[in-house]
């Protein structure tokens, strides 16, 4: 064999070795995707998981407030309808069966309603109950939230004849039980994958006294804090019936932070 002959082979070796590594590389990658999602068909049944949670900057249903309360409907059916809170734009509805419940809902007839829909109304002592805020959600949509038992933020639609251009937001949470087993054995990606070590193996960092992992910052380090205010239960009232409450924020004597209050809530 001559020597170019042998380079030639040398050439065609490596190629082949690098060909099969690239081979093997994608179907280790395709074998570590998750499955593609699948629409559920028409006779299937999601068993649903409810809980609302509040409402914010919600439309005026009487002179200066409203007495709030939600249905869920499926088409013209009900499925839940929560009792009213007295006087406020941004109810928070309490934990419990009045606010949480489950549902089973027919894939077929969540399609042929266009979707779950959502209504805020505003109750009336004397006379019909006025709507103050809707929003539908549509089957993908319902599918992709009820993977995660998660808040969701959803907007609400103006309704017909009100002038007003948003009619604020509502937070729900809703959740389908048999995705839970999917979340425990949801596959691992590149950064949560951990390399096997030889136990007889040891690093530095590792063998640090836990004490000083967990050692108090000094007097002249600065932590960077971020702050989320969502809402408040059960407040005191400030005036006659009600509240226009805000939050202060404070270190010592500093004032942080300050919200802008709420009226009459």
């Amino acid at each position: 064999m001559t020597e170019e002959e042998k380079v030639e082979k040398k050439k065609t070796k490596k190629t082949k070795t690098k060909t099969k590594k690239k081979k093997v590389k994608k179907k280790k990658a395709k074998e570590e995707e998750p499955p593609a999602p699948t629409e559920p068909s028409d006779d299937d049944t999601l068993n649903l998981d409810f809980s609302i949670i509040s409402c914010r900057n919600l439309l005026v249903g009487d002179v200066r407030s409203s007495d709030p309360y939600v249905r869920i409907l499926l088409g013209e059916k009900l499925l839940h309808k929560t009792k009213h809170v007295t006087k406020s734009l941004n109810p928070v509805f309490s934990a419990g069966k009045e606010n949480e419940f489950s549902a089973p809902i027919n894939y077929g007839e969540l399609k042929k309603a266009g979707g779950l829909s959502i209504e805020v109304v505003d109750w009336d002592r004397i006379g019909s109950d006025d709507l103050i805020g809707f929003a539908t959600i549509e089957p993908p949509r319902l599918l992709e939230l009820s993977k995660c038992p998660k808040t969701s933020s959803i907007e609400l639609q103006v309704p017909p004849g009100r002038k007003e251009t948003e009619a604020g937001f509502i937070d729900v949470v809703i959740f389908d039980p048999k995705n839970r087993d999917n979340l425990e054995n949801e596959p691992q990606t590149k950064k949560d994958k951990v390399k096997s070590k030889d136990p007889s193996e040891s690093t530095a960092e590792e063998s640090k006294d836990p004490a000083e992992a967990t050692a108090e910052p000094s007097a002249n380090e600065t932590i960077q804090l971020s702050f989320k205010v969502s809402s408040c239960r059960n407040l005191l009232k400030g005036d006659y019936s009600s509240s226009d409450p805000y939050i202060k924020f404070f270190m010592g004597k500093k004032e942080l932070h300050r919200t802008k209050n709420l009226l009459k809530t």
